[in-house]
């Protein structure tokens, strides 16, 4: 509730942009962190180097432009999933401590990272754990910055600019990617997961680069020309590494998907399909923590939806195997970023047709193959499935029993009410059977208003005739909730074998029918019976 009453009053009553406060209880810690870090940062730097930025609008405004460009247009360098920009900051950062000095350039560094964050609409916790992310890196660039120059070393102008743009854009980039590493990890759960060192030192040998040529451009050329001269290496780099990127991660990622694919096409099971869902979508997006869902979904930027199965309903509606809920692949981010990168959506949403169009198939088949053994009004066995059980499943030997039983004047009720009424009279005596019938025992459609049921052993066997007895009254039972009370009734014939005795399932069924007949001709609604 607190939680809620935050939300409100940040989006309604303060009109902060952004999804409120925070996603998760460990993100509202890191936020208060980076709340405390920007207050203290910003009361140690005072109002004066914030006026001071003033005095050269053109070039913060420049430098602005550039910092927001980079912001936007994020390079993913690593597997985690974590969009690091902050390579292609280091040399806005250079620019920025080398043109305006060590307190207007951070100043600038803070006012610029905080607008970056709202205009993205993170979450506020987030945005504010993100600028200090970014604003305490360049308060230890700047500070690396007048250890550099204050040394005297080098001499030359030239090259104190290049050993100063090596070591700010360095620092900045590799502190930057190791801070948000660690706050990444922190909020995953996952810090005893291996460092990536290569990302690392890519980092901070981009922003070194860059930092260099910040550095030599403003060496050479007044600060609005150097900026403009650093953005086109900018661009150039940027575009570089998401090419390089983007290819490494799509051939990665179409390895992935062919395998699974592949599988998938093998798949026999719905519960393979979701497997092999699963592993190939954790492989595709470390980012995200996946799973499959029934929940429907939520307008989320941290969540993606995508269907697995088509709704539908059951091939009948006794058919309780076969779920009529659509099933998502959801994949929830881990990680502070607030939606999920492109190519990670793009590649996610190719898996989940893939199992799509493996879950309909083998629904398709389940569906074939039961409909092959049931009958599709009532949900009970038909013919062939009950010989194939008579004949193959049952155990041979034992005792066992049939019972016919034939709804009385059931053409009655359909010539006065009509068969869609017939049709819930026929479900109503199927549910009636379920009801009374012993958990082992097997009962048919055998046809019209006819229905058979098989049992074996001899507690199943000693009591069939009292069984046809229940059949009757449930059956009367049931009708009557649809139909006037007596007009539909049952009669129910019954055949019996003894320990040991080998009967054919036909023979039996058919001395079942003959006592069936005779239940009829003793006046109906009663149960007669054969033992062989």
């Amino acid at each position: 509730m607190q939680r809620e009453r935050l939300d409100e009053l940040l989006l309604q009553r303060l009109g902060l942009p952004g999804r409120g406060w925070t996603t998760t209880t460990r993100c509202a810690h890191l936020g208060l962190v980076g709340a405390g870090l920007v207050l203290v940062t910003a009361v140690a730097l005072g109002s004066p180097p914030f006026l001071a930025l003033g005095e050269h609008a053109g070039f913060v405004a420049l430098l602005v432009g550039l910092r927001f460009w980079a912001g936007l247009n994020p390079i993913v360098i690593r597997r985690a999933g974590i969009a690091n920009e902050t390579i292609l900051e280091g040399g806005v950062l250079v620019l920025a401590l080398a043109a305006l000095g060590p307190g207007p350039g951070t100043a600038l560094w803070l006012a610029s990272s905080l607008a970056l964050e709202l205009v993205q609409r993170h979450y506020l916790s987030i945005a504010l754990l993100n600028t200090a992310l970014r604003t305490f890196p360049g308060v230890a660039a700047a500070g690396l910055q007048v250890a550099v120059t204050a040394g005297g070393w080098p001499t030359s102008r030239a090259d104190r600019s290049a050993v100063v743009g090596l070591t700010v854009g360095a620092a900045y980039g590799l502190v930057e990617s190791i801070l948000s590493d660690l706050a990444s990890r922190w909020i995953s759960g996952q810090l005893g997961a291996p460092v990536r060192w290569s990302s690392l030192g890519l980092a901070a040998l981009v922003g070194a680069g860059l930092g260099v040529l910040a550095g030599l451009a403003l060496w050479m050329s007044p600060p609005v020309e150097a900026a403009i001269v650093l953005a086109l290496p900018l661009v150039l780099v940027a575009r570089l590494v998401r090419v390089t990127v983007e290819r490494a991660d799509g051939q990665q990622s179409n390895w992935i998907l062919l395998n699974a694919i592949t599988r998938l096409a093998s798949a026999e099971e719905l519960v393979e399909v979701e497997r092999v869902v699963l592993q190939a979508a954790t492989a595709l997006a470390p980012a995200c923590t996946v799973d499959i869902t029934t929940e429907p979904p939520l307008r989320n930027r941290r969540k993606l939806w995508l269907p697995l199965s088509s709704p539908g309903q059951p091939t009948a509606p006794l058919d309780h195997s076969h779920a009529a809920e659509t099933r998502w692949l959801r994949a929830t981010l881990r990680t502070y970023d607030v939606s999920l990168p492109c190519h990670e959506r793009e590649a996610l949403s190719a898996l989940a047709a893939a199992g799509h169009a493996a879950t309909d198939r083998i629904t398709e088949r389940n569906d074939m193959h039961w409909l092959a053994r049931h009958d599709a009004l009532t949900g009970l066995l038909n013919r062939n499935g009950y010989w194939q059980l008579a004949f193959d499943e049952l155990p041979d030997g034992m005792p066992a029993g049939a019972l016919l039983i034939d709804l009385d004047r059931f053409k009655t009720v359909n010539d006065v009410f009509g068969h869609a009424v017939g049709d819930e009279v026929l479900l109503a005596a199927a549910e009636a059977l379920r009801a009374v019938l012993p958990s082992d025992a097997a009962a048919a459609r055998w046809g019209g208003d006819e229905f058979v049921v098989h049992v074996t052993g001899d507690a199943a066997v000693a009591r069939l005739e009292q069984l046809g007895h229940e059949v009757i009254v449930a059956v009367e039972d049931a009708a009557a909730e649809l139909i006037p009370r007596g007009m539909v009734s049952a009669s129910v014939g019954y055949a019996t074998t003894e320990d040991g005795t080998r009967v054919d399932a036909v023979e039996l069924l058919q001395r079942a029918d003959q006592s069936m007949y005779s239940a009829k001709r003793a006046g109906r609604a009663t149960v007669r019976g054969h033992r062989l």
